[in-house]
């Protein structure tokens, strides 16, 4: 089953706000839609350190070579989301054909279903009761699969 699109509008219209790591508060009115027309450079300083930049064109070459490989091998990958929480990284990995996107909490799932994933696997043991009660499948998610407890395997997350 091909997964919806994930709506990305709400994020690219709401300004940048003063949070938005690596960028100056001096950018903090400006929607994250028009931060690629302002021609900031990381090497001209208008960036603050750290900060991730990204190449268009080599991330999409790795999406399609993970995912060539991914159909010719049979294989159903979740990739992890954890270490971006950029929900446009989810979007062109799940448009890429991946099955779902994978996160380390509970708290990095309920980010990954608010912006639309519907598959979401969380990659470690959740072994707090307050972390296992907020195991709610959120509207629109099929699959919320982990580690409960000290079970091993692969195993629902919902009661």
């Amino acid at each position: 089953m091909a997964s919806r699109p994930i709506d990305l509008n709400a994020i690219l219209d709401a300004p940048l706000g003063v949070c938005a790591k690596g960028l100056p508060d001096s950018l903090a009115d400006v929607p994250l839609r028009r931060v690629g027309e302002l021609g900031l450079s990381l090497w001209a300083g208008d960036l603050l350190t750290p900060a991730l930049t990204l190449r268009g064109d080599r991330l999409r070459h790795n999406l399609e070579r993970m995912m060539r490989f991914c159909r010719e091998h049979g294989v159903a990958l979740a990739p992890h989301g954890k270490t971006t929480m950029a929900p446009h990284l989810f979007a062109d990995q799940l448009a890429a054909c991946a099955w779902g996107i994978t996160a380390a909490t509970v708290g990095q799932a309920q980010v990954m279903a608010h912006f639309g994933v519907r598959r979401i696997l969380i990659a470690n043991e959740v072994l707090e009761a307050a972390a296992r009660a907020r195991h709610v499948q959120p509207a629109g998610v099929e699959g919320f699969e982990g580690v409960v407890g000290r079970a091993v395997g692969r195993h629902p997350l919902l009661p």
